[in-house]
Order: C-alpha cells, then structure tokens, then sequence
C-alpha cells in the first residue's frame, strides 16, 4: 500500500464540502463503517478517532466500482 501525501488528505466534512453533488456526511461514514466489506478501506487513513480519506485512493476506488459495474 502506498504511503499518501498530506496534500491528497480529506476529513469527511471536507471532502463533502469539495464534492457536495458526490458525497453526503452521511454516505461517505457508511462507506467508512463497512469499509471490510466494500473495499473502502483502502481509502481510509485513521489516526486515533479521527478519520481522513485519501483522494488518491478514493479516485482509484471509485475507477474500481466502475469497472465493476460494466458488463
């Protein structure tokens, strides 16, 4: 797993704030609490109760879900 830079760093709100017709608070925290389960994971960097998401991995993740979905 790389290492992500400070720049590409998001608390929720802030990233909800930068993408508000893409993610709602409430979305962005589900996608965090079953992370296991949906991969998001990898998009989360957790220090202590604070919880950031890499934008980097967020825009890999989001390529991911696509492929997914195409037939």
């Amino acid at each position: 797993m790389a290492i992500p830079q400070l720049k590409h760093l998001r608390s929720v709100r802030q990233l909800c704030e930068q993408y508000p017709n893409l993610f709602t608070e409430g979305r962005l925290r589900w996608l965090i609490f079953n992370a296991d389960q949906n991969g998001f994971g990898a998009c989360v960097v957790r220090m202590g109760r604070r919880v950031l998401i890499d934008t980097e991995a967020l825009t890999a993740w989001l390529a991911k879900q696509r492929s997914q979905d195409t037939p």
